[in-house]
């Protein structure tokens, strides 16, 4: 069995994935995919965050995830409010267990209240960080890699007209001499969009043509999505 490495500031401090999938009603298959894959953008070792638990009926080992409170709130970062809500309210009542001191010894009561307040002013400040990124997230409802104009106007909820408007006016795109949408060298390094080479295709006079298309990457919607959000809330 693989190891589970942890911060050793937060041991004892953990949440699974089958507790996190219950909270969120989501289904644990799903819920250890989105783990694996936060911990790989994240440039983390998925496997040192497995453990295994034994079912109680068959008696045999399932993997889940153990996450501290900085990857769980970055896993949460675009659920919904109540669902975000829920896991926030479970990590209260870990800690809440946690830091019961002894209340026998004076020093001791002292130092655990007080890393108790600080834990509490660590997460408020998170979550106050991470309330506008899963706004912006929540607008999103398509999750693949690259998106057309279509799929990108789709997921962001706005129309053609609005979409191209605003990768021309933010500088992520221009017009060619043609009319076509092409995307900025910069923001391509950016990694918020690029271009893909079509299949082969016969013009008019049968002669074949490859094209370059727009697209748009995941993170330039979430980054999009962002900027939309903004604009709302003014």
């Amino acid at each position: 069995m693989a190891a589970v490495a942890f911060n050793p500031l937060n041991a004892g401090r953990t949440m699974s994935s089958r507790e996190i999938a219950e909270l969120t009603r989501k289904e644990h298959g799903h819920m250890m995919r989105d783990i694996k894959s936060v911990l790989t953008q994240l440039g983390f070792n998925d496997s040192q965050y497995i453990h295994y638990w034994i079912h109680p009926q068959n008696y045999q080992q399932y993997p889940e995830y153990q996450l501290d409170h900085q990857l769980t709130m970055i896993l949460i970062t675009g659920y919904s409010v109540p669902l975000r809500a829920a896991v926030i309210n479970r990590w209260s009542e870990l800690e809440q267990r946690n830091l019961l001191p002894d209340f026998t010894d004076p020093a001791a009561t002292a130092i655990a209240w007080a890393e108790q307040y600080r834990l509490k002013q660590q997460a408020e400040q998170q979550i106050a960080q991470l309330v506008p990124k899963a706004e912006a997230l929540d607008r999103i409802t398509n999750t693949a890699d690259l998106f057309g104009i279509r799929e990108a106007c789709n997921a962001l909820k706005i129309s053609q007209t609005q979409l191209t408007t605003m990768l021309i006016e933010c500088k992520w795109a221009f017009r060619t001499p043609k009319g076509k949408l092409q995307g900025y060298a910069n923001r391509t390094k950016q990694g918020v969009l690029t271009h893909i080479v079509t299949q082969p295709k016969p013009d008019n006079h049968g002669v074949e043509h490859v094209y370059q298309q727009l697209k748009i990457t995941s993170k330039g919607i979430t980054v999009l999505a962002e900027i939309l959000e903004k604009e709302g809330s003014k």
